[in-house]
């Protein structure tokens, strides 16, 4: 049976990079929530344009929005042959609720603890382009981004 990781902590705490890291090693499909909402968004679906002012003002997207994006997701073929990681997913009851209805059981939890100064400052960094709800850590660009996404950031 595939591997089932839940990545949790609060922002700021390295969770997207350590899920990124395990997702790279191991070959796990790294399923994170800001990247489909993101998808979403570039995609220009009902659902991206919904979300990018939600996400933009700092909000949490509704639970109903979230656990359909994250069911389309874990039902595809790939999370079964190659296991998943969860990064930051469940937040709230009803994404807890979603787990079990859907009988998720994970074969790993791992929780990550962070100082507030800390996250503080890795946060400081990161940009939400208003455009595709993508987010950006600042300090982490490797990529030649195009001046139109520089500007809107």
């Amino acid at each position: 049976r595939s591997a089932r990781i839940l990545v949790m902590g609060p922002p700021g705490s390295g969770r997207s990079s350590i899920a990124r890291g395990l997702s790279k090693r191991f070959g796990f499909v790294n399923i994170n929530t800001a990247h489909l909402l993101a998808d979403q968004a570039s995609k220009r679906t009902e659902i991206g344009r919904m979300c990018i002012p939600i996400i933009a003002e700092g909000e949490l997207v509704p639970d109903d929005i979230i656990c359909s994006l994250v069911t389309q997701r874990l039902k595809q073929p790939d999370c079964n042959i190659h296991g998943y990681i969860l990064d930051g997913f469940p937040k709230t009851g009803p994404q807890i609720s979603l787990l079990y209805d859907l009988k998720i059981r994970p074969t790993v939890i791992v929780v990550l603890e962070c100082p507030d100064e800390i996250a503080i400052e890795r946060l400081s960094h990161k940009k939400i382009d208003p455009v595709s709800g993508q987010i950006y850590d600042l300090n982490e660009l490797k990529q030649d981004l195009p001046q139109e996404i520089l500007d809107r950031l």
